[in-house]
């Protein structure tokens, strides 16, 4: 399948999970593409590996999603920031919608991998229109989990 053809398909779906071998540009080449085919959305990409102190900070104290999000894995540090990022979660601001991107599933710690897999979960579960989709990168023997 053709890259466009599946952006195109993904563009139906709330929640995608691409699982291709290291190198296919799961990461470079995807986060290009979703932001030339949607220009007008907040695209965040979350290197997974990058946040493991926050996971792991998460896993011991549980804190709501988007709080955790917005304080520990983006560091939004400006009160404007927090504050759009929140009104948008929230579904005030109507003008920004958010593709999320959680990038290398694979590449985190077994210790972590419950707590990114109920934030998962809670971010699919959110009924709110301002997620326009969700997508999570690994590698194929991580795809069932």
């Amino acid at each position: 399948m053709k890259l466009d053809e599946f952006l195109q398909q993904a563009q139906c779906q709330k929640f995608m999970l691409n699982a291709d071998t290291a190198g296919m540009g799961k990461t470079t080449v995807l986060t290009k593409q979703i932001k030339k085919k949607l220009p007008a959305y907040w695209v965040v990409i979350i290197d997974l590996n990058e946040h493991t102190h926050a996971l792991e900070a998460h896993a011991k104290q549980k804190i709501e999603t988007i709080e955790f999000l917005c304080e520990k894995v983006l560091n939004l540090r400006y009160p404007f920031e927090k504050e759009l990022f929140k009104q948008c979660c929230q579904g005030l601001e109507e003008t920004t919608e958010i593709v999320l991107m959680f990038d290398g599933f694979d590449e985190i710690s077994p210790n972590y991998k419950e707590t990114v897999l109920d934030l998962l979960q809670d971010l699919k579960s959110l009924k709110e229109p301002w997620l326009e989709q969700l997508w999570v990168t690994t590698r194929p023997h991580i795809r069932e989990e």
